[in-house]
């Protein structure tokens, strides 16, 4: 039993970013399943859950995005609901299912105002350097 493959979930997997830990985790010998916005609408919180209940995945990797700054400007709306609500559909999802799993999600350095170099601690204050950063 103590050989069970780890469950990977990674949303976004047909970007760059969610594709290259898709085939990452895939080379090593773990259970992946791969989702991209129509198999998985990160801004329905329902379909987060009937996924995330279904598979029980140990690792949630969140790629899901909407990046293009022209596209952010464009729709603010669209943006910060699939920047902000889905991540959080996905981690109120995680925490009302059965299982305890790794959540990991990336941000932007444009949260930060755009000119970060050497990272940033979870405290650090936002200062968002348009709408995508924003969102």
């Amino acid at each position: 039993m103590g050989n069970k493959k780890k469950k990977v979930m990674v949303l976004g997997s047909s970007g760059l970013l969610g594709g290259e830990f898709f085939s990452f985790f895939l080379s090593k010998k773990f259970s992946v399943y791969g989702y991209d916005f129509k198999s998985c609408d990160i801004t329905k919180f329902d379909e987060v859950f009937k996924i995330i209940k279904k598979i029980k995945p140990d690792i949630v990797i969140n790629c899901a995005a909407k990046i293009s700054l022209a596209g952010c400007d464009a729709d603010p709306l669209g943006a910060y609901l699939l920047n902000s609500i889905g991540p959080g559909n996905i981690a109120r999802a995680l925490k009302f299912s059965d299982k305890k799993s790794v959540f990991l999600h990336m941000s932007t350095s444009y949260v930060f105002g755009g000119k970060v170099s050497g990272g940033c601690k979870e405290t650090a204050d936002a200062r968002p350097a348009n709408v995508y950063g924003w969102s």
